[in-house]
């Protein structure tokens, strides 16, 4: 299995923190400086969600996915909207809600596994959100209504669940190898072979997540 692809955008640097009203402006002078300064914020937001989900998410799907819903709203709202209906705060805000919903509903990983670009690291980072889920709503709870969790919970729950997965996933690569592993952190599994992988993917979806 590939190690992810690292984390690069080539772009200029955008600063989020520009007005409701600058950003209204340059999204509405062209397609091209649309296209530019929404990935460039899709960009920063999807980064945000390394630390407030966990840094084993699908980082380029999930700046995909903020990126469309920011595309909409760029359709959608005109100039006339920010300011008096939406901000490009607001706007920003509900877009990474909405990937951290689409996280723990599965869309994401879904979205990385049909394109052939899931690994080790990001299959692991699926089972921390689905143990986290798993505390979250009750037993049952359809994918789709996965959506808007407490907000206290999901930070233990996610928390919680990274600690639980990543103590047993470092416990047993050095049990499967016989050696300590060379890295203490989620870049381990980027030094995996495959059949330690699928070994370990085996082994943390019985002792992580509930049974069915």
């Amino acid at each position: 299995m590939k190690s992810d692809t690292p984390v690069v955008d080539d772009r200029p640097a955008i600063d989020f923190y520009w007005t409701p009203d600058e950003m209204a402006a340059i999204v509405a002078t062209s397609a091209g400086a649309t296209r530019n300064v929404i990935d460039g914020v899709a960009w920063m937001a999807a980064t945000d969600l390394l630390a407030g989900h966990h840094p084993l998410i699908p980082f380029h799907q999930v700046r995909d996915d903020i990126a469309v819903q920011l595309y909409g709203s760029a359709r959608t709202y005109t100039a006339d909207h920010f300011g008096k209906t939406w901000t490009w705060c607001s706007l920003v805000h509900e877009a990474v809600m909405a990937a951290d919903d689409h996280l723990f509903q599965g869309r994401a990983y879904e979205y990385a596994e049909r394109n052939g670009v899931a690994t080790t690291r990001t299959r692991v980072g699926r089972i921390i959100t689905e143990r986290a889920a798993a505390h979250i709503w009750p037993k049952g709870t359809a994918l789709c209504q996965r959506v808007n969790p407490n907000p206290l919970c999901r930070y233990t729950e996610l928390r919680e669940a990274r600690e639980f997965v990543m103590y047993h996933a470092l416990a047993y690569i050095e049990g499967h190898t016989g050696k300590a592993p060379a890295r203490r952190d989620e870049g381990v599994f980027d030094l995996l072979d495959d059949a330690t992988a699928k070994a370990l993917l085996d082994r943390l979806a019985v002792i992580a997540l509930p049974a069915n």
